[in-house]
């Protein structure tokens, strides 16, 4: 792992952990979660499952902290570009 994407998961983590992450959407079998951080130009995409079981999986409650290793892909933008992708493979 890169030095750079070390501290990226730390921040993002952190950010994470401070301010939390909340539900934005479900389709296909796949919980989306979004946070923005325009302080530091961050927007956080995450989402969690991907099959028919992943609803069983998730509980259903207000969700405000989730960390990377919580989430199956994460996609990290700054500024508009990805500084960080993350994709757990099914």
């Amino acid at each position: 792992m890169k030095i750079q994407e070390v501290v990226i998961r730390t921040a993002v983590n952190k950010l994470l952990k401070e301010q939390g992450i909340k539900f934005s959407s479900y389709y296909k079998y796949v919980f989306y979660f979004e946070s923005t951080y325009p302080e530091l130009g961050y927007h956080i995409v995450g989402t969690i499952g991907g099959n028919a079981d992943d609803i069983y999986r998730l509980e259903v409650k207000n969700v405000n902290y989730l960390t990377i290793n919580d989430l199956d892909s994460i996609m990290v933008y700054k500024d508009k570009e990805v500084v960080f992708k993350k994709v757990v493979d099914s």
